[in-house]
């Protein structure tokens, strides 16, 4: 609401919202960057998360396996 009046009083008032549309614009693409990049490195991220799930998945079942033959010793010996 304050554009308007302020680009017509002043001698070079056209350029104004030019330019207050360029200084918005401005952080909004550096947001949207910023965030696209970062989704990028999240698929990425997650590629490398399934490896690690894959081998804690084997570890774990391991782990119960063992504490179950453990538990049987224990109680049947």
């Amino acid at each position: 609401m304050v554009l308007i009046p302020l680009s017509a009083s002043v001698t070079a008032g056209y350029l104004l919202p030019a330019v207050f549309a360029v200084a918005t614009a401005i952080p909004v693409l550096a947001v949207a960057w910023i965030l696209a990049f970062s989704v990028q490195q999240m698929g990425s991220f997650y590629g490398k998360m399934q490896k690690v799930q894959k081998w804690m998945n084997l570890l774990v079942g391991i782990v119960f396996i063992l504490i179950g033959i453990y538990s049987c010793w224990i109680m049947y010996v």
